[in-house]
C-alpha cells in the first residue's frame, strides 16, 4: 500500500512539472540582437533627435483598428519614437511584440513621415527555431509597404520556411504597425 502511494506521488510529481519541462527549452533560447536605442539608431542614423511618446489608443480608435487588421488587440497603449532633423520630420517608429509559436518576438517597425515602412528589426527572439526571420532578405520585403498593403505571408510577403509562425507574426506585428500610424491624427 505503501508502495502504491509513493507511485501515485512521483506520477503527479512528474505531470505537475512537465509543463515546465517542456517550456524550459523555449524559455532558455531568448536571444537579444538589438536594443531600442540600438534599432532607433540604425532606423534613423541622421536624426538629431528621438522623442518617445506614449499613446493610450480610445476604444473607438481600437476597435476600428481592430476591424481594419482582423484581430483584438490586447494592448491599447504604444510608444511612438519620433525622428527629427533639427525641426524637420524625418519618420517615427513603434516596438511591438507578437506572438510566434508560443512566445512574443519582439521588434521595431520604422516609418517614414509619408507613412510608408522605412524598416523592421528583430530585437528580441524568444524561440527554439525560426529566427531567420531577422534575416535582412525577409525584411526588406516590408519596405515601402503601408497600411494599403495586405502584408500577409502567401500575398505580397513571401514566408521563410522553418520560420513560418515567425513569418506571420512579424508580417501581422507590421500590418498592425502601419494601420496605428495611420490612425492616429499627427503620428509626428
Amino acid at each position: 500500500m505503501e508502495n502504491m502511494t509513493i507511485a501515485v506521488r512521483v506520477f503527479f510529481l512528474f505531470f505537475l512539472i512537465l509543463p515546465f519541462i517542456r517550456c524550459y527549452p523555449l524559455l532558455a533560447a531568448e536571444t537579444v540582437y538589438l536594443t531600442p536605442q540600438q534599432a532607433l539608431e540604425i532606423a534613423f542614423p541622421d536624426s538629431t533627435s528621438l522623442t518617445p511618446r506614449t499613446i493610450t489608443l480610445s476604444a473607438d480608435l481600437k476597435k476600428k483598428i481592430e476591424r481594419r487588421i482582423g484581430v483584438t488587440m490586447p494592448e491599447d497603449r504604444f510608444t511612438i519614437y519620433t525622428s527629427r532633423i533639427v525641426t524637420k520630420p524625418d519618420g517615427y517608429a513603434l516596438i511591438l511584440d507578437e506572438i510566434g509559436k508560443h512566445l512574443p518576438i519582439t521588434f521595431m517597425v520604422a516609418f517614414t513621415p509619408q507613412k510608408q515602412v522605412k524598416s523592421v528589426q528583430v530585437l528580441v527572439y524568444r524561440e527554439r527555431v525560426g529566427s531567420n526571420v531577422r534575416q535582412p532578405n525577409f525584411l526588406k520585403q516590408f519596405i515601402s509597404k503601408s497600411s494599403q498593403d495586405s502584408l500577409s505571408v502567401g500575398n505580397d510577403i513571401n514566408g521563410i520556411t522553418g520560420a513560418t509562425m515567425s513569418s506571420w507574426a512579424i508580417s501581422a506585428g507590421v500590418k498592425k504597425a502601419a494601420v496605428i500610424v495611420e490612425e492616429l491624427d499627427n503620428p509626428l
